[in-house]
């Protein structure tokens, strides 16, 4: 009887671990996609900078079509992230407002 009490006291203290070590992780992760979005706004097609959109209109984006925009802002800089896709081929390309290239 001893035994059986002392394993389920064992499985009972290892299971609010778990959920403790759950409960942690999920909460890590929620800080981390908040810290993300933060400084993060969509813009439409129309409200990126001309430069922005004369850069999209070249040659090396031949063929891709606009998916979405995001203005974000990091620190005390900005840049655009544009979604693009060609088929069913997807990329995130980055510029600044003068509509030169981020790596």
């Amino acid at each position: 009887m001893k035994k059986l009490f002392v394993t389920i006291l064992a499985m009972f203290v290892m299971g609010v671990f778990f959920v403790q070590a759950n409960d942690g992780i999920v909460k890590e992760a929620e800080a981390v996609v908040s810290i993300e979005n933060e400084g993060k706004t969509e813009v439409k097609a129309e409200e990126l900078p001309d430069a922005v959109k004369t850069a999209l209109g070249g040659e090396s984006f031949a063929g891709w079509e606009f998916v979405s925009a995001h203005k974000v802002k990091v620190g005390e800089t900005k840049h655009y992230e544009i979604q693009l896709k060609k088929g069913e081929e997807s990329t995130t390309v980055k510029f600044d407002k003068e509509g030169t290239l981020i790596q």
